[in-house]
């Protein structure tokens, strides 16, 4: 059902910001790849709300990604644990990434790679978008379990 592409963007993002390191995970029968166009929301329902609001023949033409900022973990609370050393340091922003105040911040995930995986499954499943764009918060163990456990049960 769905595939990952792990990419190093040398691009800028539509805000004019640049990320590292995204993983781009979704349909493969719709094309998905970093350079679709994105969808940025502050939680699921604006997704949905967003998203129904496109055309049907825009969707139809362009698969629609939406991104997430990630943090995980192996447990649930570790990763809360990660979340609250990096407020505490001031660095919750994703890496390599500048925020500009007058765009919305993506929607975060905080969590294990089963509930990522699972959520990931679900926006696809129920049409709010085509793939998901993970924007990693922090390096460790973020990108490694993306790169390996978040891969192998999407794919």
């Amino acid at each position: 059902m769905t595939h990952r592409d792990e990419v190093q963007n040398s691009s800028p993002l539509p805000d004019g910001q640049s990320d590292t390191f995204a993983w781009v995970f979704g349909n493969p029968g719709k094309g998905v790849a970093l350079s679709n166009t994105r969808l940025r929301a502050a939680d699921l329902r604006d997704a949905q709300r967003q998203s129904g609001n496109i055309p049907i023949e825009d969707r139809r033409a362009t698969p629609l990604l939406l991104e997430i900022e990630v943090l995980i973990d192996t447990t649930a609370r570790e990763a809360r644990r990660e979340l609250a050393r990096l407020q505490g340091a001031g660095t919750t922003e994703p890496l390599g990434t500048r925020r500009f105040s007058s765009y919305p911040r993506p929607m975060r995930y905080i969590g294990t790679v089963q509930g990522l995986s699972g959520l990931i499954q679900d926006i696809c499943a129920v049409g709010i978008a085509d793939g998901v764009v993970l924007i990693p918060l922090s390096p460790h163990p973020t990108e490694k379990l993306i790169m390996t456990e978040v891969a192998e049960l999407i794919a």
